[in-house]
């Protein structure tokens, strides 16, 4: 009885060492999106197949093939074969890794919903796809779905979607005969009509292989925002994204979390710079992406040297302001906030958006060849073999304030900032528009717009009665704080 015992308790201790053993291998993803939009820029910001580490992810996703009137899958450009085969012979030199094509499916949004409406035409999509797929090497396809159940589609395309993942899964099995089977996972914004309450989407992740949630360009109008804060008072962050997700029944082993590598920044239309702070509109274009408002994480690089850069601790996210314009970025200190959530959250790992927005060649932020994505895939590794986190415990409403941010440069936390107009301007008068900063005095900055000199102190919470926590939001609280700014600049003798 109690050999029987002891054997029964063995097998289910191999049994828990090999779920352990298979949830270890769920985390281990690191999927990678390469642009092919980034063959066409100019100089050291244009990235080719051949630019790719084959070792840095576990899989790579080609972005993007198109789908033709015919409702067939098919090259977004006539001559894109030999791209094709570039992309996925970087197999030969890491043969653990897979490739998969993208389709991005709000391209012709009409032909995609008329495709999905008809059995026949979503068979003629199916079997044009595993004909391209295995014809140039792709390991599986990546549906890039903006949003099915849009204006743009029909109520009825959420419905279908279903149907058709069914059938891609299904017909992927049948041609796995003497062939591995193909990989079928899709991407989704962050806010989409499949997230809506009504929909159950237990019953389409399990044809999914995995689903990548774009976790980013989170931006609220007329005003600077961070596109990917961990937090934050509203559902638009990493977390109100993910439990949407997960309370519609996805499973969250399935569940990739999205990391950007791209920033989102804006022009400032006066001197308030916090989170928050009212903006004229996007930033002026990157020199290498040309796009307004979106900068690579190299383009940002050099724009943080002169900058002034703060950590917003609410959101575990970072920021920078210079001049009048103003970024919203991560870096690895983001990323590994971003890391432990996923760890906490039991995720099946992370979606990097793109290879090519990262510092992949080490020429601009001087931390190497793909700063943000080495670290991640550091980390990640490092974490498969721990145990998982606690979860992480979001930040009290108090503590949510877009005014809560930190100086990167400061040891202590920063738990109000607060701008005042100094009445003696003439540090400002022979002073072009921005931040400046003095040395021996990390807490405050001194920001000129027209000629006109304002203060920011950062109230760290050594400088905060311990008896009030909510005293500092008070109107007579902000007028100490000001008056205690002015006898500063009373004792500052102005160059």
């Amino acid at each position: 009885m109690r050999a029987a015992h002891a054997a029964e308790m063995s097998a289910a201790g191999i049994l828990a060492a090999l779920q352990l053993l298979v949830q270890l291998a769920a985390t281990a993803k690191l999927v990678c999106y390469f642009s092919n939009m980034s063959c066409y820029r100019t100089g050291v910001g244009r990235y080719l197949p051949e630019n790719i580490d084959p070792l840095l992810c576990t899989h790579l996703i080609y972005s993007f093939a198109i789908i033709n009137h015919d409702s067939e899958l098919e090259k977004s450009e006539w001559n894109e074969g030999s791209v094709y085969r570039s992309f996925t012979s970087l197999k030969r030199r890491n043969h653990r890794l897979k490739t998969l094509l993208s389709l991005r499916t709000d391209r012709d949004r009409a032909q995609f919903s008329a495709m999905m409406s008809s059995p026949a035409l979503r068979q003629t999509f199916i079997q044009s796809s595993i004909k391209l797929l295995r014809t140039h090497g792709f390991d599986g396809l990546d549906l890039d779905l903006a949003d099915p159940g849009s204006e743009e589609g029909s109520p009825e395309d959420t419905q279908r979607f279903r149907m058709l993942c069914q059938e891609l899964s299904e017909d992927f099995k049948a041609d796995s005969e003497g062939h591995t089977r193909l990989i079928l996972s899709a991407a989704i914004t962050a806010h989409t009509h499949l997230s809506d309450t009504g929909n159950d989407l237990s019953d389409l992740s399990k044809y999914l292989d995995f689903l990548s949630v774009r976790t980013f360009d989170l931006t609220e109008d007329g005003v600077t925002a961070h596109h990917s804060p961990l937090y934050s008072h509203t559902n638009s962050s990493v977390d109100g994204v993910v439990t949407a997700w997960i309370q519609r029944g996805v499973p969250a082993e399935k569940l990739l979390l999205g990391f950007p590598t791209h920033a989102r920044s804006f022009s400032l239309s006066g001197p308030a710079a916090g989170i928050g702070a009212p903006v004229s509109g996007p930033a002026s274009p990157g020199p290498y992406t040309q796009q307004s408002g979106v900068w690579s994480h190299y383009e940002t690089c050099s724009f943080l040297r002169g900058s002034w850069t703060q950590w917003v601790q609410a959101q575990k996210v970072p920021f920078a302001v210079k001049g009048s314009e103003w970024v919203g970025f991560d870096n690895q200190r983001s990323y590994s906030a971003k890391v432990d959530y996923l760890r906490s959250r039991g995720l099946g790992g992370a979606a990097v958006w793109t290879l090519d927005m990262d510092d992949f060649s080490g020429q601009f932020c001087d931390q190497g060849e793909y700063p943000l994505i080495s670290h991640l895939r550091h980390r990640l590794r490092t974490d498969w073999t721990t145990e998982p986190t606690p979860p992480t415990a979001p930040p009290s409403s108090s503590s949510s304030s877009p005014s809560t941010q930190e100086p990167l440069t400061s040891s202590s936390s920063c738990s109000l900032n607060i701008t005042v107009l100094f009445p003696d301007s003439r540090f400002c008068s022979h002073r072009a528009d921005g931040l400046y900063l003095r040395s021996g005095r990390p807490h405050f900055a001194y920001r000129c717009v027209h000629r006109r000199t304002y203060v920011t102190k950062c109230h760290s919470p050594e400088t905060q009665s311990s008896s009030s926590s909510s005293s500092w939001t008070s109107t007579a609280s902000l007028s100490l704080v000001s008056s205690s700014l002015l006898s500063v600049f009373r004792l500052w003798s102005v160059s």
